[in-house]
């Protein structure tokens, strides 16, 4: 597993030794950072992102490699958030991060890390958490006037996010994965 773009592409990540964390694939990774970057003109430079049920925190490793400014990283696992941490040292940027161990609904933000302008959901498949934990973020207003959600889920079993202030603005398949892409805007 490695970081697919920015300034440390091509750095091997540290990989669980089970399948109780189930990281993104490069390829898919690399695909969501390019649709991002190219068919929504979005830029990652100096942008908050937090990373949901972060595993490993590759999501939001690759957010900074590309210029991202501040990373939060939120998993309930112990083990998750060790390996997260580790991997954030090998890159020499825990001064632009944070690490919660929380269920990703009952999330607190620190007021340094706000506003979040990208958030990345990833969470376990088959368990509908992804919609729970996006409207606690909007519910407690931790969020620019227009951010952006990117949100993995199984092609046997996909979540949809339901919010006024919420479109979904695309979705791709990878094999049994998919990823839906959805913007957010404040009114």
């Amino acid at each position: 597993m490695r970081i697919t773009g920015g300034k440390y592409r091509g750095q091997k990540l540290v990989s669980p030794q089970n399948n109780r964390i189930r990281p993104t694939a490069d390829r898919v990774r690399e695909s969501v950072f390019n649709i991002l970057e190219h068919k929504s003109e979005f830029s990652f430079e100096d942008k908050h992102v937090l990373d949901l049920f972060c595993g490993v925190g590759t999501l939001g490793i690759e957010a900074l490699s590309r210029g991202a400014s501040k990373a939060l990283f939120v998993d309930a696992s112990p083990a998750s958030l060790t390996l997260c941490k580790t991997n954030i040292e090998k890159i020499k940027q825990t001064q632009h991060c944070d690490f919660i161990r929380a269920k990703a609904h009952q999330t607190s933000v620190k007021p340094e890390f706000l506003p979040i302008d990208i958030v990345f959901a990833d969470p376990p498949y088959h368990k509908n958490l992804s919609e729970p934990a996006l409207l606690h973020i909007i519910e407690r207003q931790y969020l620019s006037s227009a951010a952006y959600f990117i949100v993995e889920m199984s092609k046997q079993s996909p979540e949809n996010l339901h919010h006024p202030n919420v479109t979904q603005i695309d979705e791709r398949t990878y094999g049994d994965t998919i990823v839906r892409f959805y913007h957010f805007q404040s009114t």
